[in-house]
């Protein structure tokens, strides 16, 4: 049973009777969704759309595929898709199921995908046989023999290549006998959870964040109430981020909104989307917004559906937020929470620009947020500290990692987010910055400055290197390397990426910015003087204007 790691009896009496968990699952909204509005509209993407009753039959008939294809209880299924109908229905089948569900960026490769299949011991991977250039398909392969569990490959084309399942053909597969029966014994329950998110600790290598139901369910009750959400709604999803993507996996069943995916963003083609699918709200990070405010003539594509912008994943600039309200014509709305612990609270759609643009809102309803000191007291009002967060809408630890969950939760059930911030004079949380300095936030993805590092250490033309972060007015960050190549080699940015490439890490972790050194500074004869390359990077930038 996949019961979860961290969550105490005291707790569960406590948020159940409160009525923050039920035994409500994220199935049962869809099924009365089904039965309520069955020819409404609930999930479009490229390919096709689905009305409620539809998309309930799919997931019903994949979840006795997954059955019928022989998965156990708590056995683990890993996607690596991008945002698409699909991947909405698979994480209900795998609920119906009682397989854990275990959504991956399509941008990973190799490197990573070895590592995280190997420490679930997945059974099967759905994976598109290729996307944007890239064969799903033959790494999927290649990876077989590295991850002896790896029984089954399926694609989500019509037709799958040998050694593969296709998805369609399982969907169209009518039930038979008493399967609803077989669906109910086989369902997870609320307190338990079926689905895991990577993240990444300062080493680089994966954690496997738990996400209890319970959590989940209530979590996207109380965003979609401070997104405003109704039946009328169309969120729309152009970033692949689970954590973001709260309100549309878990919000939008509770008022049977519709769902609208885009596949691959790029600014131009989001416009479009918005245009197409009549987006009321958009689910997007500040990188993406920052590239999209830079379009020209943003007034040839009508955007009159939006009513809000939800933004996530990393700070947003006062300045961007501005140019998003102005040119997009509706409010943005500021979230916080990490993929680690789940959301930890939200501005709502009703809260005045100051608040909405300034900082990320209150706690949601039942959590409790503290900011804590270095000397591990809570610092007096108005001062920075660590945020840690407690409450109903988190997540229950690292999964098959009780070490890491000891790390990083007290016995007491509060997180440590590793993030600075302060709250104001009303109570909203402004954020400050980040404890962590081994790590660069590129557009919402996490680079764990170790890990490459260790990667590009392996190079041969390279004695040293240490990466920075470097200011990006659309990225937010990127990454810089400074390297001390060996005696007598000369070395360039295309061969240090061309290296990474081989090694099969995803792009999003290259550097983009390559400083050759003769040494670097240290800190006391022993640690590198990141802020001294810091700075030395800026004075570079600066000079360049």
């Amino acid at each position: 049973m996949a019961r979860p790691s961290r969550i105490t009896a005291v707790e569960i009496e406590e948020y159940t009777g409160k009525g923050y968990w039920t035994d409500i699952t994220v199935a049962d909204l869809w099924e009365r969704n089904a039965l309520a509005y069955p020819d409404k509209g609930a999930l479009a993407d490229s390919r096709a759309c689905f009305t409620w009753s539809q998309a309930k039959e799919w997931v019903d008939r994949m979840a006795l595929a997954l059955l019928d294809l022989g998965f156990a209880r708590d056995e683990v299924l890993a996607m690596q898709l991008p945002p698409s109908a699909d991947l909405f229905m698979l994480r209900v089948a795998c609920e119906e199921a009682g397989v854990i569900a275990f959504p991956l960026a399509p941008q990973l490769r190799h490197h990573e995908m070895g590592d995280v299949l190997r420490n679930t011991e997945a059974r099967g991977l759905i994976i598109p046989r290729e996307f944007r250039g890239f064969d799903h398909f033959a790494m999927a392969r290649d990876l077989q023999p590295e991850v002896p569990t790896l029984r089954l490959i399926l694609v989500t084309d019509q037709e799958a290549p040998p050694g593969a399942v296709a998805l369609p053909d399982l969907a169209a597969r009518p039930p038979t006998g008493p399967w609803r029966e077989r669906l109910a014994r086989s369902r997870c329950p609320s307190l338990e959870f079926c689905l895991i998110l990577p993240t990444t600790g300062t080493t680089g290598l994966f954690k496997l964040v738990e996400h209890p139901l319970c959590s989940r369910v209530y979590a996207g009750l109380v965003y979609g109430r401070a997104l405003g959400l109704t039946g009328e709604d169309t969120l729309g999803v152009i970033t692949y981020a689970g954590g973001l993507n709260l309100p549309a996996y878990f919000g939008a069943p509770w008022w049977a909104s519709k769902v609208a995916t885009l596949e691959h963003f790029t600014p131009e083609d989001t416009f479009a989307f918005i245009e197409r699918e009549r987006v009321t709200v958009l689910v997007a990070v500040p990188a993406q917004l920052a590239m999209m405010v830079q379009v020209p003539n943003i007034d040839r594509f009508d955007l009159s559906s939006l009513r809000l912008v939800q933004s996530g994943g990393a700070h947003l600039s006062y300045q961007t937020a501005l140019e998003v309200e102005e040119k997009f014509g509706c409010p943005v709305l500021q979230t916080y929470g990490t993929t680690d612990c789940g959301v930890c609270a939200t501005g709502t759609f009703q809260d005045p620009p100051h608040v909405r643009l300034r900082t990320v809102g209150r706690p949601l309803e039942g959590n409790a947020v503290k900011l804590m000191g270095p000397e591990g007291r809570e610092v007096v009002e108005g001062e920075v500290g660590e945020i840690w967060i407690k409450g109903p809408t988190l997540a229950s630890g690292y999964y098959r990692n009780p070490e890491a969950t000891r790390q990083n939760w007290t016995e007491d059930g509060w997180y440590k987010t590793g993030d600075l911030g302060r709250l104001d004079e009303e109570g909203y949380l402004l954020l400050m910055g980040r404890k962590e300095e081994d790590l660069i936030i590129r557009g919402g993805q996490n680079i764990y400055v170790p890990e490459v590092e260790n990667l590009l250490a392996g190079n041969p033309k390279v004695a040293a290197v240490a990466l920075v972060g470097m200011p990006d007015a659309v990225m937010g960050e990127r990454a810089c390397a400074y390297v001390v190549p060996k005696p007598g080699r000369s070395l360039t940015l295309e061969e240090l990426t061309a290296f990474l490439r081989q090694q099969g890490v995803a792009a999003y972790k290259w550097p983009e910015r390559l400083e050759i050194i003769a040494e670097l500074p240290l800190v006391g004869g022993q640690k590198v003087d990141k802020k001294a390359l810091h700075q030395d990077l800026l004075q570079k930038l600066g000079a360049k204007g």
